[in-house]
């Protein structure tokens, strides 16, 4: 009983670490203007870490698109319910497959796609604002 007690206190201290560093990025983020929001992100950032990030930057600017990269092949849209982009977030995953490889799908609020390679990523970083047509 005692070791599943530790346990529990050790996880809750984990996600609340795991949620400072969120809010701190999610806080980086929104220092530029831009309403494309592109950022790497190292392979510490889980899929739910990840997620949360990029639902956090969406609320605080949500005329924003915020793609994600993660180290671990991970790729992440968001798009707020104010953004100016014809197509919805799984669209605009679907546009930036090609640029890095992997499959994914989503909804027009939120999309993912794995097993990217990270190596590519630089692609999107130069062919995002064009191909997602975004100011």
């Amino acid at each position: 009983d005692t070791i599943d007690q530790i346990l529990k206190h050790l996880e809750k201290q984990l996600e609340a670490i795991q949620n400072s560093v969120v809010s701190a990025e999610a806080h980086r983020l929104l220092e530029s203007s831009s309403t494309l929001i592109i950022s790497r992100l190292p392979a510490t950032f889980d899929s739910k870490m990840s997620r949360s990030l990029a639902e956090k930057t969406v609320k605080e600017r949500p005329q924003s698109v915020v793609v994600l990269l993660s180290e671990n092949g991970l790729l992440l849209v968001a798009k707020g319910p104010l953004a100016v982009t014809k197509d919805g977030a799984s669209g605009l995953v679907q546009k930036l497959i090609p640029l890095v490889g992997g499959k994914g799908g989503g909804k027009s609020d939120f999309a993912q796609a794995g097993g990217c390679d990270p190596s590519r990523f630089s692609n999107i970083l130069d062919q995002a604002p064009t191909l997602l047509g975004t100011p």
